[in-house]
């Protein structure tokens, strides 16, 4: 039976403070106004990680960003971008035009798009603690049900870590063996950037072993990914196959 490792917190506090004045107008000067649009709400699952951006400086993108479904992003004639979808482990090589963000592909109007498929295994099983204490067990879910993102295979032993935080705030990493019995916590880290990757001098991930990566995030219960690595995976190594996405 695995059972959940305690992982680092980070505290993190904000507030903020509103002050407004409104003079009411006499009746007769009254007059109907109309509520201003909103923004579309931020969907809780980005669809794809940014790999590169070129040539576009109206895009205010970098690398390792994530992007969402129903994002539009304008390259003009000369920009190009890199996504790298993270469930379909499809990368797409955008040359120029519009593109909107799907689920696991891109729309591309007025530009090019090269595809390939990366050696990575996005799929969509979790397990959550009573789970694991009461069978072992594992059941789909949607990913980022609750905090945890699916279980995911890379290829490479090198991970490179993902997940999203207010900027500027520090993030505290654990990596726990579950091949342990308990489990144990192999390694350790602390970010201020919203990605990591697994240090050469620390202890070498094994090839079949599950593995777990939780990060506390500011303000938020500690987010968790179980990944584990196959390098016999098809294909060569790229940045999607050594991502592994943690938490919303």
């Amino acid at each position: 039976m695995r059972i959940a490792a305690a992982a680092l917190a980070v505290g993190f506090i904000a507030a903020t403070a509103q002050a407004f004045y409104h003079e009411e107008k006499p009746e007769e000067e009254k007059t109907e106004t109309k509520a201003a649009p909103q923004e579309a709400p931020r969907p809780k699952r980005p669809s794809a990680l940014v790999e590169s951006v070129a040539n576009a400086p109206g895009v205010k993108l970098q690398a390792f960003d994530y992007v969402y479904p129903g994002w539009v992003i304008e390259l003009g004639d000369a920009g190009s971008i890199v996504l790298s979808y993270l469930e379909s482990c499809v990368v797409e090589t955008i040359q120029g035009g519009q593109v909107e963000v799907g689920d696991n592909a891109s729309v591309v109007e007025g530009g090019t798009v090269e595809k390939s498929q990366a050696p990575c295994e996005g799929n969509q099983v979790a397990t959550t603690e009573s789970t694991q204490e009461a069978a072992g067990t594992a059941y789909r879910v949607a990913a980022f049900a609750g905090q945890d993102w699916a279980e995911r295979t890379i290829k490479s032993d090198r991970p490179i870590f993902k997940w999203s935080a207010p900027p500027g705030s520090f993030s505290a990493l654990a990596v726990i063996s579950l091949d342990l019995d308990p489990p144990k916590v192999i390694w350790r880290g602390v970010s201020d950037k919203t990605h990591l990757e697994y240090p050469v001098d620390a202890p070498k991930l094994e090839v079949g072993v599950p593995y777990e990566v939780q990060v506390s995030l500011p303000g938020a219960p500690p987010a968790k990914t179980a990944f584990s690595i196959d390098p016999e995976l098809e294909g060569a190594e790229t940045t999607l196959s050594r991502l592994v996405p943690i938490g919303p």
